[in-house]
């Protein structure tokens, strides 16, 4: 056996233990929420998730006031005892989530938690390209980022879910996919790409079922809720997040800016001008169209992963718990990295997996998370070994 086999042989018997180990930080944290959940109140331990009953609550009374931070934060303090928390999506997220309103807040998070995971895990298990389905459906479940979601009470199951089922299916059933590619209008900043992939597939069947979809979506919110729902998400709630991306990522103490990942975040956490961190992201979202465009001709198991790291690089609000996709993008990568490439591509695409789980550490010793870094030299060493000129080389993992 020569010296890259037993490298690659090592490797992979050190996979069980760093899958475990990986996943200690989100294990800590979520004790940390089942603590604050014996000696505070419920609500306050639902995290972002409380989000999701008090938004459909609240537009039951007063739909208005859901697109009014000041008057949702002093509702939400009023009625359960939680500050701090602001409605940041469309009405059409909104529409969706609708009915958990009529449900107490526990049960209306714990519910939207376990549908979300159920989805995550049901298009894990039916759209794999792994012939041995079982060998990588529980580490993606449990990967950081999962954890984190799970331990903030967020809808990066339910993201990851859509895009990766999406991007999986819009080759065989191009319709289907493009409806849950269409989905993702609900938080539209991590589906920046997919019209790009789609055009480059020439798939206008998928891009118009996208297309049909959030349209569709976004007319029935605007049948519920009206017009003024709408003028109230782009004219208050959106330029309030814009500002608040500026000023989390501006915050030195660990919290908010710690959990952020994307390339503009990086800078900010470097200390440079506003301006200065957007253009930069700016000119990575144009190289990320431009490499969407060339990836999205290649083998299927490569350009779903590509197309999913890039998804994560074109947009500058990203957080950690968003980042289930990327976890699924590195278990494409893995196992043809571990037969053919090398001890580097391994050890980045570890450092890719663990980021989400170390940010807020990180932060604490002062170091940016570095994913945008990670994402791109995993993509670019997997690129090379593939051989982005040769698409008829490129196989889906066994």
């Amino acid at each position: 056996m020569d010296r890259k086999s037993q490298t690659n042989t090592t490797l992979r018997a050190l996979l069980p233990a760093f899958l475990i180990a990986a996943g200690i930080p989100g294990m800590v944290k979520l004790a940390s929420q089942i603590v604050a959940w014996r000696t505070i109140s419920h609500a306050a331990a639902l995290g972002d998730g409380l989000n999701y009953w008090a938004g459909p609550a609240l537009a039951r009374q007063n739909v208005a006031a859901v697109f009014n931070p000041p008057v949702y934060s002093a509702w939400l303090l009023a009625h359960v005892g939680v500050k701090n928390l602001t409605w940041s999506y469309p009405p059409s997220y909104l529409l969706l989530v609708y009915p958990l309103g009529f449900l107490p807040p526990v049960p209306a998070v714990f519910l939207f938690d376990i549908v979300s995971m159920a989805m995550l895990a049901m298009v894990l298990e039916r759209t794999s390209f792994f012939q041995k389905r079982s060998s990588f459906l529980l580490p993606v479940l449990l990967c950081p980022a999962a954890l984190e979601n799970l331990a903030d009470g967020q809808n990066g199951a339910l993201i990851s879910a859509l895009l990766i089922a999406g991007l999986t299916l819009e080759a065989e059933f191009p319709v289907l996919g493009g409806v849950l590619l269409g989905f993702l209008s609900i938080k539209p900043q991590i589906a920046l790409l997919v019209p790009v992939y789609l055009l480059a597939r020439r798939n206008f069947w998928a891009l118009g079922a996208a297309a049909v979809t959030a349209v569709a979506l976004a007319g029935a919110a605007l049948a519920v809720f009206g017009v003024g729902a709408w003028r109230g998400f782009f004219e208050v709630v959106a330029p309030e997040m814009s500002a608040g991306l500026i000023y989390m990522t501006h915050t030195p103490q660990p919290g908010p800016q710690a959990m952020m990942m994307s390339v503009f975040n990086v800078f900010r956490e470097c200390r440079a001008p506003v301006a200065f961190s957007y253009a930069v992201q700016a000119v990575a979202a144009v190289v990320a169209a431009g490499l969407t465009w060339r990836a999205a001709r290649m083998g299927p198991a490569f350009r779903v992963a590509a197309m999913l790291l890039l998804s994560a690089l074109v947009t500058p609000y990203l957080w950690c718990y968003d980042m289930i996709f990327c976890a699924y993008a590195v278990a494409l990568l893995v196992p043809p990295a571990l037969d053919r490439g090398g001890a580097a591509e391994i050890i980045v695409l570890a450092a890719l997996w663990l980021t989400p789980g170390l940010a807020v550490y990180l932060e604490i010793l002062h170091l940016p998370s570095l994913f945008p870094l990670f994402a791109a030299a995993g993509l670019a060493l997997a690129w090379r070994r593939q051989g982005a000129g040769r698409p008829a080389a490129v196989a889906a993992p066994a």
